[in-house]
């Protein structure tokens, strides 16, 4: 049996940090595990947390609405955190799935206490955002 702990995956805003500095990443969130049919988020509700799939696939669903999935490597939840409010989608695990999460406090945190690699993961997640942005409509 191993002890080793579940290692964030080298999704696309973190890629540009360092293995150790992803490791230590990891250190300020934590790792979940999400159960099939049971909402992850919903629609409306206060929503301060960054997700990443580790494992799994979820559902993305507006208004009763199916819009996307999210599989392995994805991200999910940035924009609250530059922007704390509601959720505007649910979100349900379809199989069960083991997600990271890191709400905007411990974010923060990590960003005050590694300046270098902070700078370098807001940078990444603005591209990100402003890639998504850049394709609405699209």
């Amino acid at each position: 049996m191993s002890d080793a702990m579940p290692q964030l995956p080298a999704v696309s805003w973190v890629t540009n940090l360092k293995p150790d500095d992803r490791d230590l990443l990891s250190s300020y969130g934590e790792f979940i595990p999400a159960h099939p049919g049971t909402p992850l988020i919903s629609q409306g509700d206060t929503q301060d947390n960054l997700y990443v799939v580790v494992s799994g696939s979820l559902e993305v669903s507006r208004d009763g609405q199916a819009i996307a999935t999210v599989t392995e490597g994805e991200a999910l939840g940035e924009v609250c955190l530059f922007d704390p409010g509601t959720a505007s989608a649910t979100v349900t695990p379809t199989i069960f799935s083991q997600l990271w999460r890191i709400n905007r406090e411990e974010l923060l945190s990590f960003i005050n206490d590694n300046p270098g690699a902070g700078n370098q993961l807001l940078f990444a997640l603005a591209t990100t955002l402003a890639t998504r942005l850049r394709n609405v409509g699209e």
